[in-house]
Protein backbone atom coordinates (compact mmCIF):
# COMPACT_ATOMS: atom_id res chain seq x y z
CA UNK A 1 0.00 0.00 0.00
CA UNK A 2 1.20 3.03 -1.12
CA UNK A 3 1.84 6.21 1.15
CA UNK A 4 0.95 9.49 0.95
CA UNK A 5 2.31 12.18 3.07
CA UNK A 6 -0.65 14.44 4.83
CA UNK A 7 -1.34 17.70 3.14
CA UNK A 8 0.17 20.71 4.83
CA UNK A 9 -2.00 22.30 6.77
CA UNK A 10 -2.80 25.79 5.11
CA UNK A 11 -2.07 28.51 8.35
CA UNK A 12 -1.21 31.70 6.38
CA UNK A 13 -2.13 33.51 3.13
CA UNK A 14 0.94 32.37 1.30
CA UNK A 15 -0.31 28.65 2.13
CA UNK A 16 -3.36 29.42 0.41
CA UNK A 17 -2.02 31.40 -2.34
CA UNK A 18 0.20 28.37 -2.89
CA UNK A 19 -2.67 25.96 -2.62
CA UNK A 20 -4.50 28.24 -5.01
CA UNK A 21 -1.97 28.39 -7.79
CA UNK A 22 -1.92 32.49 -7.16
CA UNK A 23 0.12 35.04 -5.81
CA UNK A 24 -0.74 36.42 -2.23
CA UNK A 25 -2.47 39.69 -2.87
CA UNK A 26 -4.90 38.00 -5.21
CA UNK A 27 -5.69 35.30 -2.64
CA UNK A 28 -6.21 38.50 0.10
CA UNK A 29 -8.51 39.84 -2.94
CA UNK A 30 -10.35 36.43 -3.91
CA UNK A 31 -11.41 36.23 -0.27
CA UNK A 32 -13.10 40.21 0.06
CA UNK A 33 -14.87 39.48 -3.54
CA UNK A 34 -12.90 42.25 -5.22
CA UNK A 35 -13.74 43.18 -8.47
CA UNK A 36 -10.54 43.71 -9.61
CA UNK A 37 -10.51 40.14 -9.51
CA UNK A 38 -12.38 37.38 -11.73
CA UNK A 39 -15.25 35.18 -11.11
CA UNK A 40 -13.69 31.82 -11.79
CA UNK A 41 -10.28 32.83 -9.38
CA UNK A 42 -12.40 34.29 -6.67
CA UNK A 43 -14.36 31.01 -6.59
CA UNK A 44 -10.98 28.93 -6.73
CA UNK A 45 -9.26 30.50 -3.65
CA UNK A 46 -12.23 30.41 -1.86
CA UNK A 47 -12.94 26.99 -2.26
CA UNK A 48 -9.21 25.98 -1.51
CA UNK A 49 -9.98 28.14 2.14
CA UNK A 50 -13.00 26.60 3.09
CA UNK A 51 -11.86 23.33 1.95
CA UNK A 52 -8.90 23.80 4.40
CA UNK A 53 -11.14 26.32 6.78
CA UNK A 54 -8.72 28.53 6.52
CA UNK A 55 -9.95 32.36 7.79
CA UNK A 56 -7.30 35.17 7.34
CA UNK A 57 -5.12 36.13 10.80
CA UNK A 58 -7.53 39.74 11.09
CA UNK A 59 -4.47 40.55 14.13
CA UNK A 60 -1.68 40.48 11.28
CA UNK A 61 -4.03 42.15 8.99
CA UNK A 62 -4.42 44.84 11.36
CA UNK A 63 -1.15 45.31 12.01
CA UNK A 64 -0.35 45.66 8.27
CA UNK A 65 -2.86 48.25 7.30
CA UNK A 66 -3.19 49.61 11.24
CA UNK A 67 -6.77 49.36 10.91
CA UNK A 68 -9.42 47.68 12.60
CA UNK A 69 -12.14 49.54 13.17
CA UNK A 70 -12.04 49.13 17.45
CA UNK A 71 -11.50 51.70 19.79
CA UNK A 72 -10.47 51.03 23.21
CA UNK A 73 -12.17 52.70 25.88
CA UNK A 74 -10.09 53.55 28.67
CA UNK A 75 -11.18 53.98 32.58
CA UNK A 76 -7.39 55.09 33.94
CA UNK A 77 -9.02 55.06 37.96
CA UNK A 78 -7.59 54.60 41.22
CA UNK A 79 -10.51 54.31 43.26
CA UNK A 80 -11.96 50.92 44.05
CA UNK A 81 -13.56 49.06 41.70
CA UNK A 82 -16.54 48.99 42.85
CA UNK A 83 -17.18 52.70 43.41
CA UNK A 84 -16.11 53.57 39.86
CA UNK A 85 -18.22 50.82 37.82
CA UNK A 86 -21.34 50.77 40.09
CA UNK A 87 -21.38 54.85 39.27
CA UNK A 88 -24.44 55.05 36.38
CA UNK A 89 -22.66 57.70 34.62
CA UNK A 90 -20.01 55.86 33.73
CA UNK A 91 -22.22 53.34 32.17
CA UNK A 92 -24.20 56.17 31.09
CA UNK A 93 -20.18 57.38 28.89
CA UNK A 94 -19.79 54.02 28.04
CA UNK A 95 -23.08 53.48 26.46
CA UNK A 96 -23.44 56.76 24.56
CA UNK A 97 -19.54 56.60 23.62
CA UNK A 98 -20.61 52.86 22.30
CA UNK A 99 -23.32 54.27 20.25
CA UNK A 100 -21.58 57.03 18.81
CA UNK A 101 -19.18 54.81 17.27
CA UNK A 102 -21.31 52.38 16.10
CA UNK A 103 -23.18 54.86 13.91
CA UNK A 104 -19.55 55.10 11.90
CA UNK A 105 -18.80 51.28 11.64
CA UNK A 106 -16.53 51.24 15.05
CA UNK A 107 -16.54 48.88 17.67
CA UNK A 108 -15.95 49.84 21.22
CA UNK A 109 -13.57 47.85 23.72
CA UNK A 110 -13.14 48.56 27.47
CA UNK A 111 -10.35 48.34 29.30
CA UNK A 112 -10.03 49.00 33.12
CA UNK A 113 -6.24 50.17 34.15
CA UNK A 114 -4.48 51.39 37.59
CA UNK A 115 -3.31 54.43 35.42
CA UNK A 116 -2.55 55.57 32.39
CA UNK A 117 1.18 54.79 30.67
CA UNK A 118 2.45 53.31 27.42
CA UNK A 119 0.51 49.95 28.29
CA UNK A 120 -2.17 51.64 26.23
CA UNK A 121 0.09 51.57 22.96
CA UNK A 122 1.84 48.39 24.09
CA UNK A 123 -1.63 46.24 24.67
CA UNK A 124 -3.81 47.71 22.03
CA UNK A 125 -2.65 49.95 19.29
CA UNK A 126 0.61 48.71 19.06
CA UNK A 127 -0.74 45.46 19.21
CA UNK A 128 -3.12 45.66 16.15
CA UNK A 129 -6.21 44.83 18.41
CA UNK A 130 -7.58 48.89 19.02
CA UNK A 131 -6.94 52.25 16.24
CA UNK A 132 -6.49 54.68 19.14
CA UNK A 133 -7.87 55.35 22.77
CA UNK A 134 -10.66 57.39 24.69
CA UNK A 135 -9.25 58.01 28.17
CA UNK A 136 -11.88 59.07 30.68
CA UNK A 137 -10.65 61.12 32.75
CA UNK A 138 -7.35 61.10 34.27
CA UNK A 139 -7.81 58.96 37.51
CA UNK A 140 -4.84 60.39 39.85
CA UNK A 141 -2.13 60.69 37.48
CA UNK A 142 0.54 62.49 37.06
CA UNK A 143 -0.28 64.54 33.87
CA UNK A 144 3.63 63.83 32.90
CA UNK A 145 2.45 60.24 32.12
CA UNK A 146 0.20 61.39 29.76
CA UNK A 147 2.55 63.62 28.11
CA UNK A 148 4.45 59.70 27.69
CA UNK A 149 1.67 59.13 25.99
CA UNK A 150 1.80 61.32 23.71
CA UNK A 151 5.45 60.60 22.48
CA UNK A 152 4.58 57.24 21.94
CA UNK A 153 2.49 58.52 18.70
CA UNK A 154 -0.77 56.97 19.48
CA UNK A 155 -4.08 59.05 18.41
CA UNK A 156 -6.14 58.97 21.98
CA UNK A 157 -8.46 61.95 23.77
CA UNK A 158 -9.09 62.64 27.17
CA UNK A 159 -12.21 62.99 28.99
CA UNK A 160 -11.84 66.24 31.17
CA UNK A 161 -11.07 69.89 31.24
CA UNK A 162 -7.89 71.14 29.76
CA UNK A 163 -4.57 72.02 31.54
CA UNK A 164 -1.92 74.25 31.22
CA UNK A 165 0.46 73.56 28.72
CA UNK A 166 -0.58 69.93 27.62
CA UNK A 167 0.07 68.50 24.16
CA UNK A 168 -2.59 65.95 24.00
CA UNK A 169 -6.19 66.62 23.11
CA UNK A 170 -9.02 66.96 25.55
CA UNK A 171 -13.11 67.70 25.43
CA UNK A 172 -14.74 68.53 28.30
CA UNK A 173 -17.09 71.34 30.07
CA UNK A 174 -15.39 74.29 32.40
CA UNK A 175 -15.76 72.28 35.80
CA UNK A 176 -15.13 76.11 37.93
CA UNK A 177 -17.37 78.39 35.70
CA UNK A 178 -20.28 74.84 35.93
CA UNK A 179 -20.15 74.85 39.80
CA UNK A 180 -19.83 78.75 40.46
CA UNK A 181 -23.23 78.69 38.42
CA UNK A 182 -24.29 76.19 40.78
CA UNK A 183 -23.72 77.94 43.94
CA UNK A 184 -24.94 81.30 42.11
CA UNK A 185 -28.67 79.46 41.46
CA UNK A 186 -28.43 78.43 45.28
CA UNK A 187 -28.03 81.77 46.23
CA UNK A 188 -30.40 83.08 44.08
CA UNK A 189 -33.18 81.20 45.53
CA UNK A 190 -32.44 82.58 49.08
CA UNK A 191 -29.81 80.54 50.49
CA UNK A 192 -27.01 81.67 52.65
CA UNK A 193 -25.03 78.54 54.10
CA UNK A 194 -24.27 76.81 51.44
CA UNK A 195 -21.93 73.84 52.36
CA UNK A 196 -19.93 71.70 49.34
CA UNK A 197 -19.42 67.78 49.36
CA UNK A 198 -16.34 67.35 46.98
CA UNK A 199 -12.92 64.51 46.65
CA UNK A 200 -9.75 66.10 45.86
CA UNK A 201 -9.31 69.94 46.30
CA UNK A 202 -5.69 69.58 46.92
CA UNK A 203 -4.56 68.85 42.95
CA UNK A 204 -4.95 71.27 40.95
CA UNK A 205 -4.98 68.83 37.53
CA UNK A 206 -8.03 67.59 39.10
CA UNK A 207 -11.31 67.91 38.35
CA UNK A 208 -12.93 68.88 41.87
CA UNK A 209 -10.09 71.02 42.11
CA UNK A 210 -11.25 73.28 39.66
CA UNK A 211 -14.87 72.20 41.21
CA UNK A 212 -14.00 73.51 44.36
CA UNK A 213 -12.47 76.65 43.73
CA UNK A 214 -15.30 77.70 41.66
CA UNK A 215 -17.39 77.25 44.59
CA UNK A 216 -14.93 80.02 46.17
CA UNK A 217 -15.44 82.23 43.72
CA UNK A 218 -18.78 82.17 43.69
CA UNK A 219 -19.10 82.67 47.61
CA UNK A 220 -16.40 85.56 46.90
CA UNK A 221 -18.78 86.99 44.35
CA UNK A 222 -21.82 86.74 46.05
CA UNK A 223 -20.39 88.12 49.42
CA UNK A 224 -20.64 84.90 51.41
CA UNK A 225 -18.16 84.14 53.56
CA UNK A 226 -16.10 80.95 53.22
CA UNK A 227 -16.90 78.47 56.07
CA UNK A 228 -14.28 75.63 56.44
CA UNK A 229 -17.27 74.16 58.41
CA UNK A 230 -18.94 73.88 55.47
CA UNK A 231 -17.01 71.89 53.90
CA UNK A 232 -17.40 68.29 53.47
CA UNK A 233 -15.36 65.23 51.74
CA UNK A 234 -16.48 61.92 50.03
CA UNK A 235 -15.53 59.90 47.32
CA UNK A 236 -17.85 58.50 44.77
CA UNK A 237 -19.53 56.54 46.92
CA UNK A 238 -22.91 56.81 48.34
CA UNK A 239 -21.44 55.96 51.97
CA UNK A 240 -18.94 58.31 52.25
CA UNK A 241 -21.52 60.89 50.86
CA UNK A 242 -23.63 59.52 53.82
CA UNK A 243 -20.71 59.99 56.63
CA UNK A 244 -19.95 63.46 54.86
CA UNK A 245 -23.40 64.53 55.97
CA UNK A 246 -23.33 63.21 59.27
CA UNK A 247 -20.14 65.28 59.47
CA UNK A 248 -21.79 68.61 58.30
CA UNK A 249 -24.76 68.57 60.41
CA UNK A 250 -22.06 68.62 63.35
CA UNK A 251 -19.88 71.52 62.38
CA UNK A 252 -22.75 73.62 60.43
CA UNK A 253 -26.05 72.99 61.92
CA UNK A 254 -27.54 75.92 60.62
CA UNK A 255 -26.59 75.18 56.58
CA UNK A 256 -29.16 75.30 54.20
CA UNK A 257 -28.15 74.14 51.10
CA UNK A 258 -25.57 71.41 49.62
CA UNK A 259 -23.39 71.51 46.35
CA UNK A 260 -22.50 68.23 46.02
CA UNK A 261 -19.52 68.53 43.59
CA UNK A 262 -18.72 64.91 43.33
CA UNK A 263 -21.23 63.10 41.45
CA UNK A 264 -25.18 62.43 41.14
CA UNK A 265 -24.66 59.17 43.64
CA UNK A 266 -23.34 60.87 46.37
CA UNK A 267 -25.87 63.89 46.07
CA UNK A 268 -28.75 61.22 46.34
CA UNK A 269 -26.94 59.60 49.71
CA UNK A 270 -26.75 63.18 51.09
CA UNK A 271 -30.39 63.28 50.51
CA UNK A 272 -31.23 60.47 52.56
CA UNK A 273 -28.92 61.15 55.36
CA UNK A 274 -30.03 64.53 55.50
CA UNK A 275 -33.87 62.99 55.79
CA UNK A 276 -32.67 60.85 58.47
CA UNK A 277 -31.81 63.36 60.53
CA UNK A 278 -34.91 65.02 60.80
CA UNK A 279 -34.38 67.47 57.61
CA UNK A 280 -37.11 68.44 55.03
CA UNK A 281 -35.85 68.83 51.45
CA UNK A 282 -35.70 71.25 49.97
CA UNK A 283 -37.26 73.35 52.50
CA UNK A 284 -34.66 73.33 55.06
CA UNK A 285 -31.85 71.97 52.63
CA UNK A 286 -31.37 72.76 49.22
CA UNK A 287 -29.29 69.58 46.71
CA UNK A 288 -27.50 70.77 43.59
CA UNK A 289 -25.48 67.24 42.24
CA UNK A 290 -23.23 66.69 39.67
CA UNK A 291 -23.60 64.22 36.00
CA UNK A 292 -27.47 64.84 35.66
CA UNK A 293 -27.84 60.82 35.59
CA UNK A 294 -31.66 59.24 34.62
CA UNK A 295 -32.17 58.57 38.35
CA UNK A 296 -32.42 62.85 38.66
CA UNK A 297 -35.63 62.63 37.59
CA UNK A 298 -37.07 59.51 39.55
CA UNK A 299 -35.95 60.74 43.21
CA UNK A 300 -37.67 63.00 45.34
CA UNK A 301 -37.41 65.79 45.23
CA UNK A 302 -35.87 65.45 41.67
CA UNK A 303 -32.72 66.16 41.79
CA UNK A 304 -30.79 69.58 40.21
CA UNK A 305 -27.47 68.88 38.90
CA UNK A 306 -25.10 69.40 36.23
CA UNK A 307 -25.09 68.05 33.04
CA UNK A 308 -21.40 67.50 31.76
CA UNK A 309 -23.83 67.56 27.95
CA UNK A 310 -22.17 64.12 27.26
CA UNK A 311 -25.06 63.18 24.57
CA UNK A 312 -25.79 66.41 23.04
CA UNK A 313 -22.25 67.26 22.22
CA UNK A 314 -18.81 65.69 24.45
CA UNK A 315 -19.51 61.91 23.31
CA UNK A 316 -19.60 63.06 19.38
CA UNK A 317 -16.51 65.57 19.72
CA UNK A 318 -14.74 62.81 21.54
CA UNK A 319 -15.01 60.20 18.28
CA UNK A 320 -15.15 62.70 16.25
CA UNK A 321 -11.35 64.61 17.79
CA UNK A 322 -9.99 60.76 17.69
CA UNK A 323 -10.79 59.86 14.26
CA UNK A 324 -9.52 62.98 13.20
CA UNK A 325 -5.74 61.82 14.75
CA UNK A 326 -6.35 58.38 12.86
CA UNK A 327 -6.75 59.96 9.78
CA UNK A 328 -3.44 62.29 10.27
CA UNK A 329 -5.23 65.51 10.84
CA UNK A 330 -4.76 67.96 14.18
CA UNK A 331 -6.99 67.81 16.55
CA UNK A 332 -7.61 70.46 19.07
CA UNK A 333 -8.81 70.34 22.77
CA UNK A 334 -12.65 71.91 23.85
CA UNK A 335 -13.89 72.98 26.61
CA UNK A 336 -17.77 73.58 27.06
CA UNK A 337 -19.89 75.17 29.53
CA UNK A 338 -21.30 73.19 31.47
CA UNK A 339 -25.55 73.05 31.71
CA UNK A 340 -27.54 73.48 35.23
CA UNK A 341 -30.80 71.15 34.81
CA UNK A 342 -33.08 72.71 37.57
CA UNK A 343 -35.28 70.07 39.15
CA UNK A 344 -37.23 70.83 42.69
CA UNK A 345 -34.06 69.71 45.05
CA UNK A 346 -32.64 73.00 44.88
CA UNK A 347 -36.26 74.83 46.03
CA UNK A 348 -37.30 75.79 42.59
CA UNK A 349 -40.92 75.67 41.45
CA UNK A 350 -40.41 74.95 37.89
CA UNK A 351 -37.70 72.51 35.61
CA UNK A 352 -35.59 73.97 33.31
CA UNK A 353 -31.82 73.98 31.86
CA UNK A 354 -29.34 76.95 32.42
CA UNK A 355 -26.43 77.12 31.12
CA UNK A 356 -22.89 78.78 32.11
Amino acid sequence: MEFKAPKKKIQTMADLAREAGVSASTASRALRNSPLISKETIERVQSVAKEHSYRPHLGARNLRLKKNNVIVLVLPFNYAEEEVLGNPYIFKIIGTIGSKLREIGYDLLLSQMDGISEQIDDRYVHAGIAEGAIILGRGDNDPSKLERLVETGIPFVILGPILDNQTYCSVGIDNRASASMAVHHLAKLGRKRIAIVSDNREDPNAESYARFQGYKQALEELGLAYDQNLVGTSTDSGQSGYAAVQQLLCTAPDLDAIFVATSDVVAISVMQALRNAGKKLPEDVAIVGFDNIDLCNFVSPALTSISQRLKDKVASLLVEKLLDQINGKPAESVMLNGTLVVRRSCGSQTDYPLRV
